[in-house]
C-alpha cells in the first residue's frame, strides 16, 4: 500500500483527489496502477483543453471507481461520467463564450480590496473625526467597489468589512 500512496503523489492528479486516494483505504482495494493512470491520462486530456472545477472532476472519479463493476471498461465509464457532469470551458479564447461568464483572479480581487478598504477606511476615519476634508465622492466611490467586489466574490471576511462602513455611514446619516 506504501507503493501504492507513493505512486499517486507522483501523480498529475488534482490535490483533493489524491488526499482522498491515499486516505480511503476502502477505495485503495479497488485500485491499480492501470486504472491510476487512466485518471491520470483523462485529467491530463481536460487539463490542456478546457478550464473546469476539479472538485468535480474528483467527486465524478470516487463516485465511479465505487460504482463501476468492470475494472477493464473503467476509462470509457469514467470518460462518460466526467463528460455528461462536468462543466466545462475552452481554454482557446477564439472559442470561449465572453458573454457567458468572466474569471477573476483571486490576487486582483485581494489587492483591489484591500486597497478599496484602506480608502474607505480612510474616509471613514474622517468621519469618525467629523474633519473637513471629508471626500463624500470618493468614501461613497469605494463603497461602491465594495459592494461589487463582495456580491462577486462570496467571502464572509469581505462582507463584514462592508458591512462595517456601512453601519458608520448610517451612524452618522451619511447613507
Amino acid at each position: 500500500m506504501d507503493n501504492l500512496n507513493q505512486i499517486i503523489d507522483e501523480l498529475n492528479l488534482p490535490t483533493q483527489l489524491k488526499v482522498y486516494l491515499n486516505s480511503s483505504e476502502q477505495t485503495k482495494e479497488q485500485l491499480t496502477v492501470g486504472i491510476l493512470k487512466e485518471i491520470e491520462d483523462l485529467y491530463n486530456f481536460y487539463q490542456a483543453l478546457y478550464l473546469f472545477d476539479t472538485s468535480e472532476f474528483s467527486a465524478f472519479t470516487i463516485t465511479s471507481l465505487k460504482r463501476c463493476k468492470d475494472k477493464e471498461t473503467f476509462y470509457y465509464y469514467l470518460k462518460k461520467v466526467i463528460d455528461s457532469n462536468v462543466d466545462f470551458k475552452s481554454r482557446d479564447t477564439a472559442y470561449s463564450h465572453k458573454d457567458d461568464c468572466f474569471s477573476l483572479q483571486k490576487e486582483i480581487v485581494n489587492k483591489t480590496f484591500e486597497q478599496a478598504v484602506l480608502e474607505f477606511c480612510t474616509y471613514i476615519d474622517g468621519v469618525y473625526k467629523r474633519t473637513d476634508k471629508l471626500n463624500l465622492t470618493q468614501t461613497f466611490i469605494n463603497l461602491g467597489k465594495l459592494e461589487l467586489i463582495t456580491t462577486l466574490i462570496n467571502n464572509q471576511n469581505y462582507e463584514q468589512i462592508l458591512n462595517a462602513g456601512k453601519l458608520v455611514l448610517e451612524k452618522h446619516k451619511l447613507l
